[in-house]
């Protein structure tokens, strides 16, 4: 305030009359004029609101109240914990805001509450995800801070930096003795899924660690097949959302089980298969250990998934696979030839064309029609000038896969991957 040495003379009965009149933002105002009344100024003006905000939660929201905190948070007469319904605490907000002056004196205070249990914040959770080091270091060293406490919400101070990337915050909570890292309930996903899922290779280079260390009761500290929501694992969760560079990470581990199935009974080579990750198909079918053949819950395989979306290079590449069944059958009695008419894609038809050696292409579903059928049905003309000169060149024994053979429309098909972040 610029009158502020014309109020220094004033009596401070008069000052306290004025200060009745004012709004919470205001009085912080004159307090911040004259420093001095905060040592006097009564709890019930302190203790007031404007509906949203407390004079406490004023304070904190500007840095420059810092000499009106020394004198006022000390008084033990002060609710430091006075705060709106489901509103943030005082020092909630000095947190998100770095004020660190006030931080420290409502840390000092003995009846501070650190701890919220059920709300949609606690100081914790601010801390990490504001990634405000400094208090976060500060309520880490304190004994009484529940560090597994979880929102109304479900999030843990964990969860929510694994979620936002904020690796030195993920760092700090994994080293803080007591840290619950994976969730008890196994619907929630657990901080690695997280991680995965966005691509914080980071944060999984913290974690995969862990999964050779164990609790008191022998758990490991990290389930690296853990399963979250739709029963799916890291490694399913990193390829859905195209993380090659995680989905590399997880397969170098040894724990690592690369045909975990998801609650489909869909593996991580299935999702790549459907969703044309070139790059990640790379990776999994070079482990010795992929079962290219493994189906799901309605006995897909991988490549129906990839010929169902028309998907060339991607069929191409499991087609190398020296275990690859091309003819398996789905629960609907659909070849993956079948599906590639489905998809309308010619050159994925052609492909598996080649692969029929013992008649394979006629075929029935379960509807008792084959892949000329569909294709009739679809009509598909062109898969069906293929289909005949495919019968009429072999029948004359002058077929030639190789001349029958093009390089396909490869547009669907990606080796453009979000490599997700550090």
């Amino acid at each position: 305030m610029s009158n502020s040495r014309t109020f220094s003379v004033l009596p401070c009965e008069l000052l306290l009359e004025i200060a009745e009149y004012l709004r919470p933002c205001h009085l912080v105002d004159f307090m911040m004029a004259l420093p001095n009344l905060a040592y006097i100024m009564p709890r019930r003006l302190v203790a007031r609101d404007d509906g949203f905000v407390t004079v406490l939660g004023y304070m904190a929201q500007d840095r420059g109240s810092a000499e009106i905190c020394r004198r006022l948070i000390p008084r033990m007469e002060i609710d430091v914990n006075y705060r709106l319904r489901w509103d943030n605490s005082a020092l909630d907000i000095a947190i998100r805001r770095q004020h660190d002056v006030m931080v420290d004196l409502l840390l000092a205070r003995p009846d501070i509450e650190v701890n919220r249990y059920g709300e949609p914040t606690n100081p914790l959770y601010h801390a990490a995800s504001t990634r405000c080091i400094p208090s976060l270091r500060k309520l880490l060293a304190r004994k009484d801070v529940d560090l597994n406490t979880r929102t109304v919400f479900g999030w843990t101070a964990l969860g929510h930096a694994t979620v936002l990337g904020y690796t030195k915050v993920v760092e700090l909570l994994l080293k803080a003795p007591g840290i619950v890292i994976e969730p008890e309930e196994s619907s929630l996903a657990t901080p690695l899924s997280l991680a995965a899922e966005r691509g914080y290779r980071g944060i999984v280079r913290l974690l995969l660690p862990l999964a050779h260390q164990t609790d008191a009761t022998g758990t490991p500290l990290v389930d690296i097949n853990a399963r979250s929501h739709r029963s799916r694992t890291p490694l399913i969760r990193a390829t859905l959302t195209g993380k090659s560079k995680v989905v590399q990470l997880l397969l170098e581990h040894d724990l690592i089980d690369v045909n975990a199935r998801d609650r489909n009974g869909r593996t991580a080579l299935s999702h790549a298969a459907q969703m044309g990750y070139l790059t990640i198909m790379r990776l999994l079918l070079a482990r010795p250990d992929i079962d290219v053949r493994e189906n799901n819950s309605r006995r897909r395989t991988p490549l129906a998934h990839a010929a169902a979306r028309g998907l060339f290079k991607t069929c191409r590449m499991l087609l190398e696979h020296p275990d690859i069944e091309p003819h398996a059958r789905d629960s609907t009695g659909r070849t993956p030839l079948i599906h590639a008419v489905q998809s309308g894609s010619v050159q994925v038809f052609r492909l598996l064309l080649n692969q029929c050696a013992n008649g394979e292409e006629d075929w029935k579903d379960r509807t008792g029609r084959g892949a000329w059928d569909h294709a009739e049905l679809k009509k598909r003309t062109e898969m069906m000038n293929i289909f005949v000169d495919y019968q009429f060149e072999k029948q004359a024994g002058s077929y030639d896969e190789n001349d029958a053979m093009d390089e396909g429309d490869e547009s669907n098909d990606s080796d453009a991957m979000d490599e997700g972040e550090d």
